[in-house]
Parts: C-alpha cells; sequence; structure tokens
C-alpha cells in the first residue's frame, strides 16, 4: 500500500520578522537550506499537534498556532505539507545543534531576497498567504 507522509511547519512572527532555522547538516541534499520548523506526524497525533511540537523540539519555543496558511503537494507520492502561522507564547531560542546547523530571525523582505537558500519553494507561498 502507498501512502504519503504528512509534514507539518509552524511560521513564528515577532515584530515583523519570521523565525527560520537552517537544515539539518545531517541531510546532504538540504544541507545548509533555510526552512521552518517542521516534522513528520507521529501517529495518534493531529497535524496541529505536530506544528506545536517541531516548533518546540527544533527551537525551544512554545507556540500558539493562529492559523493554516497552505496543504502543498507537488506529486502524489511526495509528502502533503501543511503551514500554519503561529505565535511565540514561551520558551527560548534553543536547538539540538547535531541536527540544526543554525536558527535565526529574518524580516519577510530578507527572506524573500534568500530564495536560492530556501529548502522548499512552498515557503514562498506560505510567506504570500501570511502577509494577505
Amino acid at each position: 500500500m502507498n501512502f504519503c507522509t504528512t509534514i507539518t511547519q509552524a511560521y513564528a512572527q515577532r515584530s515583523n520578522s519570521c523565525f527560520r532555522r537552517c537544515c539539518s547538516c545531517h541531510q546532504e541534499r538540504v544541507y545548509g537550506l533555510w526552512n521552518f520548523p517542521a516534522g513528520r506526524v507521529d501517529v495518534g497525533d493531529t497535524i496541529e499537534q505536530t506544528a506545536i511540537r517541531e516548533a518546540q523540539e527544533e527551537v525551544g519555543y512554545d507556540v500558539a498556532l493562529v492559523r493554516k496558511l497552505i496543504v502543498h503537494q507537488d506529486t502524489a507520492t511526495e509528502s502533503v505539507k501543511h503551514a500554519f502561522e503561529a505565535t511565540i507564547i514561551g520558551g527560548e531560542l534553543i536547538f539540538p545543534k547535531d541536527e540544526i546547523m543554525d536558527a535565526q530571525w529574518f524580516t519577510v523582505d530578507e527572506i524573500k531576497n534568500m530564495k536560492d537558500h530556501l529548502r522548499n519553494g512552498y515557503i514562498m507561498a506560505a510567506i504570500t498567504v501570511m502577509e494577505s
């Protein structure tokens, strides 16, 4: 049986800045590319629970989801990606250095100028929705 993996992302905002993290240095195909906190949905978890958990696990922030921004899938065999806008409600920037190279805040304009350094093109689609 074939099935698609679901991946969620939480886009946290703070005074006109979005949070981004650099992808895992252990994944050669995405080495050095920027992405938002993201991960696969565990059995028994909802998509929303996953977005909240991944923000906490990958960058140390507790978040509250504001709204779903996009659902994206290029092909039937590719993972379905759900992107959410989130607000930080606690925690502090802490990330596992053995999995993530760096984590920083960028303005939306800075992210738009980094198109060639993003892990996935749907990141820009999510930001466009977030700005509307």
